[in-house]
Order: structure tokens, then sequence, then C-alpha cells
């Protein structure tokens, strides 16, 4: 009888075990499930954010560029500025010299 106990546990523990190994299945298969679904979820939410992402990199792009365009003016405006400085400056020395080449040709 014993014998017929000790056979009869290892059956039970090897149905047990059989039970668990079935349900450690049916949950990793659950997961595995959820994870495709929530990836998939996933996938077609940033699908349909691609347009706001690419808008938004437009207008990052776009402000980038106004930016850069706006510091080039200002350098340009300066450039300018500058030279004019310098132009009238040399006008300046111009007819000074021209002033004084003309007054002493006339002694």
């Amino acid at each position: 009888m014993s014998k017929d106990r000790n056979f009869q546990s290892l059956l039970d523990a090897e149905k047990e075990a059989e039970q668990i190994i079935s349900e450690a299945r049916d949950y990793r298969n659950r997961l595995l499930e959820e994870t495709m679904e929530q990836t998939h979820q996933q996938e077609v939410s940033f699908e349909q954010r691609i347009p706001e992402i690419h808008q938004s990199a437009l207008i990052r792009a776009n402000q980038h560029a106004e930016q850069i365009i706006s510091d080039y003016q200002h350098r340009h405006d300066e450039r300018s500025r500058e030279l004019r400085e310098l132009a009238e400056h040399r006008e300046q020395e111009a007819l000074e010299s021209a002033f004084n080449l003309f007054i002493t040709s006339t002694d």
C-alpha cells in the first residue's frame, strides 16, 4: 500500500507540475499577446503623430532659418554702416586734401 501511496503522490505531483507549467504557458501567452497589442497601438499612435512631428520639425527649421537670416542681416547692416562711416571719413580726407592742393596751387 505504501508503494501505491508513493506512486499516487508522484502522479499527483506530476499532475500539479503539469498544471503549473500549463498556467505558466498561458500566462506567458497572455503577456505576449498584450505586449504585441500594446506595441501595435504604439505603432499606430506613432504613425498618426508623424504629420505632427513633421510639422513641428518644419516649424523649428523655419525658426532656425529666420534666426540665421536675422543674424546675417544684422551683420550686413553693421558692415554697411562701418563701410559708410569709412567712406564718409575718406571723403572728408579727400576734400581736405583737394582743398589743400587747391590752396597751395593758387599761391
